[in-house]
């Protein structure tokens, strides 16, 4: 509704979460002037914290102090795509066949959507980021699941659930589980860190291509005096479901807000219209606003998997499609500008690889109709009760 009312009109709302903390929703003129803004004066870093509620369930950390991750993500990850398609590629056939059916099984299988999903995701982003020795230990995987869904229910509640005055005990009484099972997961990680400095600095072994090797290789060269503590069936779908998850994600981005910063210049600062916003407002963008607006989209509320193709005039055919990863002013879910989301790219290449390996290889019972969404704060979190009929196809389906 603040969308259509004030956005729309070129001006700013404020929206006051159920934590009761306002924040400022700017309209889509703004969002040039928004991602321009240095990070001195509308801080990326400090919206981050209060999004995920770091000041209050882990106090200690130091979100300036750990970029390493974020610059291997950015730069090796991204450069490295190609050197990690063969682990890639082993490991997705590995955990799809235990999901969802091995080859020469036939047979009709009902699976949990989401679970069957969260167990391939999970599998083959373990082998790149950790290697094969811990993809596939049964306790690190169960570790790191637990983690991740503790630390993420977790930030949702505290950030955007719990009234600010409180946060601070509630937070010291539920960051207790995630600082246990991230002492857990350093313990089953630290050898093989260990064993990545040792290749590095003695260079008498090629260490494996994976996120810890470039993660370490940063460190070391950040602080070099310390000791830092697919197939041609695939390809080609992939216009197609360039478009088609693109088309996804504008419906369903993670968050109905995007662009999230914070004041953090004293006295504020003023808008491109000449509103004064005080020191350590928050501001954001409504993404789902925007990527259903009637001006930036035909048919907004549609789901048209070939919107972001464009066709081959005779034939019709897709001959080009957007990237996944782009982004602009009408298109938010991995944000916009220099702090865009820094594993898009590798998030793109996952996806697509994914769902066409399972297109080529499965047949799936389509639904009905699609489950709706449910929004929690600003987070907007699938079904996670759906169940779909699946087979694996024989080797003549495949061809």
């Amino acid at each position: 509704m603040g969308y259509g009312k004030y956005s729309k009109k070129g001006q700013p709302f404020a929206l006051v979460n159920p934590s009761f903390y306002p924040q400022v929703l700017l309209p889509p003129e703004q969002i040039g002037w928004l991602v321009s803004q240095p990070e001195h004066i509308l801080s990326h870093e400090k919206a981050n914290e209060d999004i995920h509620a770091l000041p209050f369930l882990a106090p200690g950390f130091n979100n300036y102090a750990h970029l390493e991750l974020i610059r291997a993500i950015r730069h090796d990850l991204t450069r490295n795509i190609a050197n990690t398609e063969a682990a890639f590629r082993d490991e997705l056939e590995h955990t799809a066949s235990e999901a969802l059916g091995h080859a020469g099984d036939s047979s009709w299988r009902e699976v949990n959507l989401a679970e069957t999903l969260d167990t391939i995701i999970f599998g083959v982003c373990l082998r790149i980021f950790f290697g094969p020795s811990l993809c596939r230990d049964a306790k690190y995987i169960h570790l790191v699941k637990t983690w991740t869904r503790v630390t993420g229910g977790l930030m949702i509640a505290v950030s955007q659930l719990v009234p600010w005055l409180l946060k601070p005990v509630v937070g010291l009484v539920a960051g207790l589980p995630i600082y246990y099972y991230w002492l857990r997961m350093i313990a089953f990680l630290y050898p093989t860190y260990k064993q990545r400095i040792v290749y590095l600095q003695t260079s008498k072994q090629c260490p494996p291509e994976d996120m810890v090797t470039w993660m370490v290789d940063l460190a070391l060269k950040c602080n070099p005096g310390k000791t830092p503590s697919i197939s041609a069936l695939i390809v080609r779908l992939t216009l197609v479901l360039e478009s088609a998850i693109r088309e996804s994600l504008r419906l369903s981005p993670l968050s109905d807000r995007m662009l999230s910063r914070r004041v953090v210049q004293k006295g504020g600062i003023r808008l491109p219209d000449g509103q004064l916003l005080r020191h350590g407002t928050w501001i954001a963008v409504a993404a789902t606003g925007i990527h259903r607006d009637e001006c930036n989209y035909e048919s907004p509320n549609e789901y048209r998997p070939f919107r972001f193709c464009s066709t081959e005039e005779k034939t019709g055919k897709p001959k080009a499609s957007t990237p996944i990863p782009a982004t602009s002013e009408k298109f938010l879910a991995f944000g916009h500008g220099r702090h865009s989301c820094p594993g898009r790219w590798f998030a793109s290449y996952a996806m697509k690889v994914m769902i066409g390996y399972i297109l080529v290889n499965y047949e799936i019972e389509p639904l009905d109709n699609r489950p709706s969404n449910s929004i929690v704060g600003q987070t907007i979190v699938p079904p996670l009760e759906v169940k779909i009929r699946v087979r694996r196809k024989t080797e003549t389906e495949c061809k």
